[in-house]
């Protein structure tokens, strides 16, 4: 939804900005980076993926390796909240474009605020707590089960910012 947001707002080149790439929900947001730009017929690029940014000065040094790229990202795909927080601060002196997986805190009152794929919290730890209850009840729904839940889009001011000129 992230990535297929900013593709129709004109952006080509989206880096994919993310913490631990094992954990499974990464991987996913990782899957969904890759598809978004496959169904949309772009050439997508591994020099576009940074992983283990989990605080500004991670953020920091993932923004001058992606704008010192021969063809830079204009578009960022941050795939947690705490990412998203450390690219906000430092993408305040020179903004790109960028949507994150997860609101968190002060992301509608930045500048530009951040536009999130957000996901229903309540919904989220009802789930969690039931299936805990369920184990501890020995009613065993297997490890195997998925369950999907819907997210949002949150459209802000960041995932507004266009694509250079020529991009």
């Amino acid at each position: 939804l992230a990535v297929s947001h900013l593709i129709a707002h004109g952006h080509r080149r989206i880096a994919y900005v993310g913490d631990v790439l094992h954990l499974s929900t990464e991987t996913k947001r990782f899957e969904g980076w890759r598809r978004a730009q496959d169904e949309a017929g772009i050439r997508r690029s591994d020099d576009l993926v940074e992983v283990m940014v989990s605080d500004r000065d991670a953020a920091a040094a993932a923004l001058v390796r992606l704008r010192a790229l021969p063809e830079p990202p204009t578009a960022l795909f941050s795939a947690n909240a705490r990412t998203s927080m450390a690219l906000a601060h430092v993408l305040r002196a020179d903004p790109m474009a960028m949507i994150g997986f997860g609101d968190f805190p002060m992301a509608d009152t930045l500048t530009p605020s951040v536009s999130v794929i957000d996901q229903d919290p309540y919904r989220l730890g009802a789930l969690a707590a039931a299936r805990i209850f369920d184990r501890l009840a020995g009613v065993d729904g297997g490890l195997e089960e998925v369950t999907v839940l819907d997210v949002a889009l949150v459209e802000r001011e960041s995932c507004r910012l266009p694509a250079p000129a020529g991009d």
